[in-house]
């Protein structure tokens, strides 16, 4: 029986120093919505922005992101050209001219975006019409997944620390107490 009680005392000692942080899946999210749609044509040909996602609490370097995607809502303005749009992401060669026929398209991850949002929570992206096109741009979400850290609360490191030394120090008391053949009375 005192082993066990000796083993148990130990590793309540050993996990209460072990402090580690423990991580939890997250979503972080990002909108960018001007106060009114920017439209883009020969004289206003670009827009660009910046996604953050430390506003929604992600923590560079502490917090990681292993995905993400980008939402663009841009609008025809009606007329009966076909509109044509330069997409400027991070690391994203294949999406950069886009044709687009419905309000919402949708970009994945790159490794480039990625790191930039591991090493900042930003997002840099550039919209530019081309060969003549004219549309208005209305909104951009930026949906990140990650883990987030949690730390172990320090209060109950220390109980479990001290849980162990007592019982430690019990054990050893009780084995002294029995080797000198003194008793105690408590009462």
């Amino acid at each position: 029986m005192r082993k066990l009680l000796l083993f148990l005392c130990a590793v309540t000692m050993i996990f209460g120093m072990a402090g580690v942080a423990g991580a939890i899946p997250c979503t972080w999210t990002d909108t960018v919505d001007p106060e009114s749609d920017i439209f883009l044509n020969g004289r206003n040909s670009s827009y660009s922005f910046q996604h953050d996602i430390t506003n929604d609490g992600f923590v560079p370097f502490s917090d990681s992101v292993s995905d993400y995607s980008l939402e663009l809502w841009l609008y025809d303005d009606a007329d009966r050209r076909r509109e044509h749009a330069y997409i400027n992401l991070p690391g994203r060669v294949s999406d950069r001219y886009y044709d687009f026929t419905y309000e919402s398209n949708t970009f994945g991850a790159s490794f480039r975006g990625l790191a930039r949002l591991n090493n900042n929570g930003t997002l840099n992206v550039s919209i530019g019409q081309v060969r003549g096109g004219d549309f208005y741009f209305g909104e951009s979400l930026l949906t990140a997944i990650g883990e987030t850290t949690v730390p172990v609360p320090e209060s109950a490191t220390i109980l479990l620390v001290g849980i162990g030394l007592i019982g430690l120090v019990a054990i050893g008391r009780k084995r002294f107490n029995k080797k000198t053949g003194s008793y105690r009375l408590t009462g």
